[in-house]
């Protein structure tokens, strides 16, 4: 897996480590909430949010593709 492989399975360990994150536990800590005063914080939770919400399923998916090619290929 090299070349666009690579940047695939990179994107996709930044996507789901984007998705594993929870707001009340680990976001709120850091100060990143949406009860923010600060506009730019509301923001960047509110884009966590949406990365959340609309790459859950193809997330999924792509996670499948490469158990599948790792079982297959090694």
């Amino acid at each position: 897996m090299f070349g666009l492989g690579s940047i695939l399975y990179t994107f996709t360990m930044l996507g789901n480590s984007v998705c594993i994150l929870n707001e009340e536990r680990f976001l709120d800590n850091l100060g990143i909430s949406r009860k923010s005063e600060n506009a730019v914080v509301q923001q960047l939770s509110e884009l966590i949010r949406t990365i959340k919400t609309l790459s859950f399923i193809p997330l999924i998916i792509i996670n499948t593709l490469f158990i599948i090619y790792w079982l297959i290929l090694g």
